[in-house]
């Protein structure tokens, strides 16, 4: 356990060392234009144990910081904070997390990708009207399986299970809008392979090809079947890797729940989990979790 938290602590301090000017500068457009940190615990310590919990086997981040954080993980972090003021530094700076894990994807580009859609219910679909927590920006959406409230979040990965980008949607955005897949796809170059969901109509599938964005589906049933070369035909079969990848993001990493108190909670929930799939899926952490 130590040698994973501390892989993770020295590549987000690395991180926080490299940009520190730029993130204080962002700090300082949001707070105050006088903000110098003067919290108790270093930035990259409060960011590694918000990662880590997602690889913990805590499914509550409560029961992760009483029984891990402070128990088991206070010779490491010298300047532990109380829960509640643990709980409001994280979802206070939790996007710089999002900020290192696009820094991360970068490096995971190739020309073949796949993509997929996944539900994160905010709650009970009976319960829509009652929820409050995340009201301004889940939606009403449906799956394959059944209608849900909440949020999608679209993922993008090469076909080495590592992750390149993501996006997080209200419930009732469809795969193929063109506002998601323009900007879920900006600075990627070739093939991307998804279910029947993603086809296009003529005028998106110009402007992502104009992109250098191909797209490639099968068609539905009851449609005029189009010719796939063999590789395309392997490469559409080859799409379960994404759908193996929403399945850890859900089962191993706690992704999905419907306990979030606030929607900076919420973001900071997701941002925290894709970035512990980061090193998740890197070999040298991906043994030491399972």
């Amino acid at each position: 356990m130590k040698d994973t938290i501390t892989t993770i602590f020295v590549e987000i301090d690395d991180f926080c060392k490299t940009y520190d000017a730029e993130i204080v500068a962002f700090l300082r457009t949001i707070y105050s234009k006088n903000f110098v940190w003067k919290h108790e615990m270093a930035l990259s310590e409060i960011l590694t144990i918000s990662i880590y919990f997602h690889l913990s086997s805590k499914t509550t981040f409560k029961d992760y910081y009483f029984d891990v954080v402070l128990l088991e993980l206070h010779s490491e972090f010298k300047n532990l904070l109380s829960y509640n003021r643990f709980i409001e530094l994280k979802n206070k700076y939790g996007f710089i997390i999002n900020a290192f894990s696009d820094i991360q994807m970068r490096e995971n580009k190739s020309d073949i990708y796949f993509i997929d859609g996944f539900a994160l219910k905010a709650c009970h679909i009976k319960r829509e009207h009652q929820h409050k927590v995340l009201k301004l920006t889940a939606g009403k959406g449906k799956t394959s399986v059944a209608w849900f409230y909440g949020h999608k979040i679209s993922l993008i990965s090469n076909r080495a299970k590592q992750l390149v980008n993501f996006i997080i949607t209200s419930g009732n955005i469809a795969d193929n809008n063109a506002n998601l897949l323009i900007e879920i796809t900006k600075g990627l170059t070739g093939r991307i392979f998804g279910d029947r969901g993603y086809m296009t109509n003529p005028t998106i599938k110009e402007k992502l090809n104009k992109n250098g964005i191909n797209i490639i589906t099968k068609n539905r049933k009851n449609m005029d079947q189009k010719k796939l070369s063999l590789e395309e035909e392997n490469l559409i079969h080859e799409r379960w890797s994404i759908e193996s990848i929403g399945n850890i993001l859900k089962s191993k990493l706690s992704l999905e729940h419907t306990r979030h108190r606030s929607l900076f909670g919420f973001f900071t929930h997701v941002f925290t989990c894709i970035s512990s799939y980061l090193f998740y899926s890197k070999n040298k952490l991906y043994r030491s979790v399972i």
